[in-house]
């Protein structure tokens, strides 16, 4: 959040450690256990689905994030309408290990506005 707010370089710290942590542990993580027993199975297809979707999602939030600081795309009211809810998605995920169905209500609910603001 650091980053896309500063619109500046010296949020770009922030934004790789925040979205990479160090290497993509968790992309990298996911592609090795798809790849590593050799065949195509639906765990393997579920570890790569996670690990693209994972690399995708980060790699677009890295590229709204760089063209906001460049200025490509304004920092208009559309483009905080559609990432800031996304960011409370990610923070909602800290509730899962405490109360499951607290999560999932506030992830859903989440979800449901996020659309209704983009579509709407």
């Amino acid at each position: 959040m650091i980053s896309f707010f500063a619109e500046s370089p010296f949020g770009y710290p922030f934004l790789v450690l925040g979205l990479w942590k160090f290497g993509f542990p968790e992309t990298v993580g996911n592609f090795r256990c798809a790849f590593q027993h050799g065949r195509l199975d639906r765990r393997s297809l579920r570890l790569y689905m996670n690990a693209m979707g994972t690399l995708l999602h980060h790699t677009s939030a890295a590229w709204n994030i760089v063209g906001n600081t460049t200025h490509l795309f304004p920092l208009s009211r559309a483009n905080v309408q559609v990432a800031l809810p996304l960011f409370l998605q990610h923070l909602v995920v800290l509730c899962k290990y405490h109360n499951y169905l607290v999560y999932a209500a506030a992830l859903m609910s989440i979800e449901i506005v996020w659309e209704w603001e983009l579509f709407a």
